[in-house]
């Protein structure tokens, strides 16, 4: 136990500077300090109690140690018991084990399996992808024969247009031949008149 320092004239000259008189404040620490001398075995510090403390804890702490030494032998009836469980516990989670090495061996393999159809799927979008580059270059070759075919409809139209100037002179000349022919048939006619009544009159 550590000592508790207390010095009754410096206490008494502190009650003097308070306005007591001299005797009255030796009075009151002489008081104090027998008092306090009275007392001093009875008082507890603060490093008392954590050394009564650590020993009770030590204490203690001996004790459940033995408690559980003593629980845990095998001069314990139950203690076989506990360990039977304990066994029966060990085995069910191997079994356990078993089954979740199973199932991750299930697991991996299905991935597996994924990983193929992956595989499959990658190879069938490679397909595709060439399938849709076939088709934009037939796009591109359809796109050329619709661009010749419009050329070729032109040239029709053209054509078609020139066979109708053809049409359209070939009539023009037949209405001039028609033209032709009338003008010839009556200058025959005009000529034929004359001639027909001079062999008239020389054969009457």
């Amino acid at each position: 136990m550590s000592a508790v320092a207390f010095d009754p004239l410096e206490y008494a000259r502190q009650l003097e500077a308070a306005g007591l008189p001299r005797p009255q404040a030796e009075v009151i620490a002489k008081g104090l300090t027998a008092m306090f001398i009275h007392n001093f075995d009875t008082l507890v510090t603060k490093d008392y109690l954590e050394t009564r403390l650590e020993t009770l804890e030590y204490r203690i702490e001996t004790k459940v140690r033995a408690l559980l030494a003593e629980a845990f032998t095998s001069k314990n009836p139950g203690y076989s018991k506990i360990e039977s469980r304990f066994d029966q516990l060990d085995q069910r989670m191997s079994s356990f084990d078993d089954r979740f090495d199973r199932m991750d061996d299930r697991f991996d393999r299905m991935d597996d399996r994924f990983d193929r159809m992956d595989d499959r799927f990658d190879r069938m979008d490679d397909r595709f992808d060439l399938m849709d580059e076939r088709f934009d270059r037939m796009d591109g070759r359809f796109d050329g024969f619709d661009g010749r075919i419009d050329r070729m409809d032109d040239r029709f139209i053209r054509i078609d247009d020139r066979f109708t100037d053809i049409d359209l002179r070939l009539n023009s000349i037949d209405v001039r031949f028609a033209r032709v022919n009338v003008m010839l048939a009556v200058i025959l006619a005009a000529v034929a008149v004359p001639i027909l009544q001079l062999a008239v009159t020389l054969f009457m």
